[in-house]
């Protein structure tokens, strides 16, 4: 704007200059000399406006466009990227490419965990003692709360809604298979959240991968590349979400408790089916205070000897001594208590697809 104004001053003055020598316009005359710099420094002026003027042009016409379909590929260490959904992840690069730590917050973790490469490739990385830490959080589908429900409802999805049982079982299986490579979860530890899912995201090192869950399966949401780089305060945010989830994640206490004679007592849950007394540890709460209260809660047997007897990923399995009983079953959760010699049948356990496990606990229980 300030350039053009003095151009047009400066043209003015020059067009006066020149009347006033050809005219009487002035009360006195102009010198030869006095008419050749008032033409000079006119066509000065006519010559940098046009110079300024054809720059402007080519400036402008040389400034490149992006296109939305080139965000992608127009900057390839462009600080923030934007991909169609997170099938556009090459989760086994980034798993090879990580080197410090690798954090999944998923839902129920299906793409993922139902991806026998990729639980292929965990394995390989705890083989091969890579110094890096895998965390996965995903939805416990037993939780107390209504989420599937509530999905239901946000995606208009019609009929019987997937309420994520196989999806919940086949990450309790993938836990039972990595605990066996890595029984100290030196390298890979998994957690099931009791709390609404809001988004899904992976953090690689310093590279953060996000999609926030919308009406659509988490698979077809657009998903966010950011360079934490770039954007540390972005990446802490979302470092510190997964923290929070890690931390409330509460493990749980399976106890068995087995009788003078031999026997182990089972609980008949209302809806799953026969299973050991099992509950949540609560803040504050030692594993064996956890597990001594929810036997007795569950059974009304009181258990004594308390010895831990196998570790997972997800809870502890405790053994002990049934003592007299000296309450009542809750009725919200337990519909029967009985001693068994045996297991009962796959279809009549609660997780009959573990049951494999279960006789494996038995054999390392003290007899």
């Amino acid at each position: 704007m300030i350039p053009s104004l003095v151009l047009l001053i400066g043209l003015l003055l020059a067009i006066l200059l020149i009347f006033a020598s050809r005219t009487d316009f002035l009360p006195f005359s102009w010198s030869p000399s006095t008419f050749a710099a008032g033409l000079g420094l006119l066509t000065s002026v006519v010559a940098t406006f046009l110079f300024e003027f054809v720059r402007s042009r080519t400036s402008s016409s040389e400034q490149p466009v992006t296109r939305p379909e080139d965000v992608d590929t127009a900057q390839p260490n462009q600080p923030v990227k934007v991909l169609d959904n997170s099938a556009s992840l090459d989760l086994m690069d980034i798993i090879a490419n990580t080197r410090q730590r690798l954090l999944f917050f998923t839902v129920s973790g299906r793409n993922i965990i139902m991806n026998p490469q990729i639980v292929h490739e965990f394995g390989r990385v705890i083989k091969e003692r890579r110094r890096i830490s895998i965390r996965f959080l995903c939805v416990n589908q037993y939780a107390d709360n209504d989420y599937p429900a509530q999905r239901k409802r946000m995606m208009n999805t019609p009929g019987r809604f997937n309420p994520y049982e196989t999806d919940f079982n086949r990450a309790r299986e993938v836990t039972r298979q990595i605990t066996n490579l890595d029984p100290a979860h030196t390298t890979f530890d998994i957690r099931f959240y009791d709390m609404l899912p809001t988004t899904f995201f992976i953090i690689s090192d310093n590279k953060l991968y996000v999609s926030f869950l919308m009406s659509k399966p988490v698979a077809e949401c657009p998903l966010v590349e950011i360079d934490g780089a770039v954007h540390p305060t972005i990446l802490k945010v979302f470092e510190d979400h997964f923290d929070f989830y890690w931390s409330q994640s509460r493990s749980f206490v399976c106890v068995i408790g087995f009788s003078d004679a031999g026997e182990f007592v089972m609980i008949r849950h209302w809806k799953r089916g026969w299973e050991w007394p099992a509950g949540y540890i609560e803040p504050n709460e030692k594993p064996e205070e956890s597990a001594s209260r929810e036997f007795t809660e569950e059974t009304g047997f009181s258990i004594s000897n308390l010895r831990l007897i196998r570790q997972t990923p997800s809870g502890l399995y405790f053994s002990g001594l049934v003592g007299p009983k000296i309450g009542t079953p809750s009725p919200r959760e337990v519909s029967g208590v009985k001693f068994f010699k045996t297991l009962p049948d796959r279809r009549e356990l609660s997780f009959g697809e573990e049951r494999e496990l279960f006789e494996h606990i038995l054999q390392d229980c003290p007899k």
